[in-house]
């Protein structure tokens, strides 16, 4: 998740930083785009534990949210997860998006397919969200595209 919406947008304890920014700060600027669609903006909020980095977290410090956090640790909503796409998938939206005539679908650009700052694209798993996806880029290490999943914790 390398690039998750800024969770600035929706409490008036964020609002003198909002009122500060200027027309060239990332947050005023950047283009949340994609399939996802929630008229909530929290649930394009995303926390240390759901980007991947609750190993990092050091509880045996003292900080702002540390309570907070360590319930999270326990109890995810989303955990991160990379899948990695199928070749002829690949080749196929490529294709469509590329020269088809009104194509439903997005572009694909290599090596990394970035359509807007905040990408919300959702994943579907038997026709229920099963998590966001938020990152899909090629490696060529690995020959293969991948994706980075917010997996929702309860699909499996």
């Amino acid at each position: 998740m390398p690039l998750p919406c800024p969770a600035i947008y929706h409490s008036d304890e964020m609002k003198p930083y909002r009122e500060w920014m200027t027309p060239m700060h990332l947050e005023v600027l950047g283009s949340l785009g994609g399939s996802f669609e929630s008229d909530n903006i929290i649930d394009y909020y995303m926390d240390p534990v759901e980007v991947g980095y609750g190993q990092f977290i050091d509880f045996s410090k003292d900080f702002i949210g540390r309570e907070a956090l360590a319930h999270k640790v326990k109890n995810p909503r989303r955990k991160k997860v990379t899948l990695v796409w199928n070749e002829e998938d690949v080749l196929e939206v490529m294709h469509h998006s590329l020269y088809t005539n009104g194509s439903a679908s997005k572009f694909m650009n290599l090596p990394l397919a970035v359509y807007s700052t905040f990408q919300y694209d959702e994943v579907l798993k038997d026709g229920k969200a099963a998590g966001i996806s938020q990152y899909v880029g090629f490696s060529s290490n690995a020959q293969a595209m991948f994706v980075t999943v917010a997996r929702e914790h309860r699909v499996q």
